[in-house]
């Protein structure tokens, strides 16, 4: 909260690792089927793939909202 300067740098990082990860994850999927005897190998990739994508959509999230807050007036009445 002390550095709203930093919050659409923040937005813009996350938009660019989502896309980054959507753009390849055909490819990561391709990859992991052709290793599949390598279960432990292909369990421990997708675990990390799933937990990145999960904190990088709470940052966009966190972000957005953060930016609402600061940038929208208090008079401002939300229906």
């Amino acid at each position: 909260g002390q550095h709203p300067a930093a919050l659409p740098g923040l937005y813009g990082f996350a938009q660019l690792v989502l896309l980054f990860i959507y753009l390849n994850q055909n490819r990561l999927y391709g990859f992991l089927r052709r290793h599949e005897d390598r279960v432990w190998f292909v369990t421990i990739i997708l675990q990390c793939h799933t937990f990145l994508t999960g904190v990088i959509y709470v940052i966009q999230w966190v972000s957005m909202w953060t930016l609402w807050d600061v940038y929208t007036s208090e008079d401002w009445l939300l229906m």
